[in-house]
């Protein structure tokens, strides 16, 4: 299932952002957890022998009183709790 996306880009160093529009957590969740799939299923090796790829997907939503600071703060702490539960997943 995939969506149309509202934005992409890059955050930081290994830290990229997808907005999604009118679309909720559920379902974000669920298109997070294919392209996770995918990514890991993906035979890297053929770029490079013994290369693997993961990744953790981070969601959070818009409230009306969000800055983007806060919502920032918010998928920084997910991505920091993806990290301490062994990474490779979606939270």
């Amino acid at each position: 299932m995939w969506r149309r996306l509202g934005s992409f880009g890059r955050f930081g160093g290994e830290e990229f952002g997808v907005l999604y529009t009118d679309t909720s957590s559920e379902q974000c969740s669920v298109a997070m957890e294919c392209l996770r799939s995918a990514v890991a299923a993906f035979d890297w090796a053929e770029i490079a022998p013994g290369l693997s790829v993961s990744f953790s997907a981070d969601i959070t939503s818009n409230v009306a009183s969000d800055t983007t600071e806060k919502m920032t703060k918010r998928v920084d702490t997910a991505l920091y709790q993806a990290k301490h539960e062994g990474r490779n997943r979606v939270v």
